[in-house]
């Protein structure tokens, strides 16, 4: 039942005692007598008491929605704060692209086991809150101190923090796996710039503001209802379902220069999408109902394919 319902009205208490005082003083129709019985006992069956019906009525066409309560509470404190989320993801972001694109390395490094613990730990301290708190429990938890508004923005915040202490820690390790030169080095160039390409274009039609939140700070800070998802297979969402994920996935493979610490980032970056992408597309499922099903029936995942000219 919504909060402030707009469809119908109940009526109140006086205006149901008005009904049935005009009720009781209409004229009552004449009952066919019954003949009496001759047993002096009083009849056993009793007369079950009359129901009080509730009336609903339309609402008046000039009911005015602004006059009524805001779903939420402004809080501009609170979204001034959050704004530190979508800084914090912006470093964050530069940082795993420093990473994959133009870290320094030498040519003879040894490995270091200490290395590749921390960063191993560092990149389960990005992971583990990206996918805790995305569904679920998790999502719970968001909800709690600020309500829906502040959900997205909050998990922004742990994303964003997250990803950011992974760039800055982030320690490179021997020994040197492979170093393209050349063509090959060129061509894994092209397939990283098209990966990230890809991811760009995807988070461009999706809306990056929606996906660092934005629009949640701003509901936040002026009392606002959270906005509303809405689902539109634009390209590349009509050539793949998963562009974004795929991007991250050709950005990942075409590292020309690979030392252990960034193989470990690949391997276990790669292997965490493909286990996650079921659950993020059974969310969508959740949300968007029977039209994401027929979507997902006629789209591909992660390779497009060609459609014959009646479909």
């Amino acid at each position: 039942c919504p909060t402030w319902p707009k469809a119908v009205r109940i009526q109140n208490e006086a205006r149901e005692a008005y009904h049935v005082t005009q009720a009781n003083q209409a004229p009552a129709a004449p009952m066919p007598e019954t003949p009496r019985s001759t047993d002096s006992k009083p009849s056993q069956t009793a007369t079950p008491p009359a129901r009080k019906n509730r009336k609903v009525e339309p609402a008046l066409e000039d009911f005015d929605e602004s006059k009524e309560p805001p779903s939420t509470i402004p809080r501009p404190l609170a979204a001034g704060l959050l704004w530190a989320g979508p800084l914090f993801c912006l470093v964050g972001l530069m940082g795993w692209a420093r990473i994959l694109m133009a870290a320094p390395i030498a040519p003879q490094m040894e490995f270091r086991f200490s290395a590749l613990a921390v960063d191993f730990l560092l990149l389960m301290l990005f992971i583990l809150p990206h996918s805790i708190f995305a569904r679920g429990i998790g999502r719970k938890w968001l909800n709690a101190p600020l309500g829906p508004c502040g959900d997205r923005p909050l998990y922004v915040l742990i994303s964003g923090c997250c990803l950011s202490i992974m760039a800055t820690y982030w320690q490179t390790t021997g020994p040197v796996l492979w170093d393209l030169g050349g063509l090959p080095a060129l061509f894994a160039r092209f397939v990283q710039g098209t990966g990230l390409a890809l991811a760009t274009w995807a988070a461009i039609v999706v809306g990056g503001s929606n996906l660092l939140g934005l629009p949640h700070l701003h509901a936040l800070a002026t009392g606002r209802k959270e906005p509303g998802q809405e689902f539109v297979a634009l390209p590349p969402y009509s050539l793949v379902r998963q562009p974004l994920n795929l991007g991250i996935l050709l950005a990942l493979l075409g590292m020309p220069e690979v030392t252990m610490d960034r193989f470990m980032l690949g391997a276990l970056t790669a292997t965490w999408i493909l286990l996650v992408t079921p659950y993020e597309e059974r969310d969508a499922e959740m949300v968007f109902g029977e039209g994401y099903n027929v979507y997902r029936d006629r789209t591909p995942r992660w390779f497009p394919k060609r459609h014959k000219p009646e479909e």
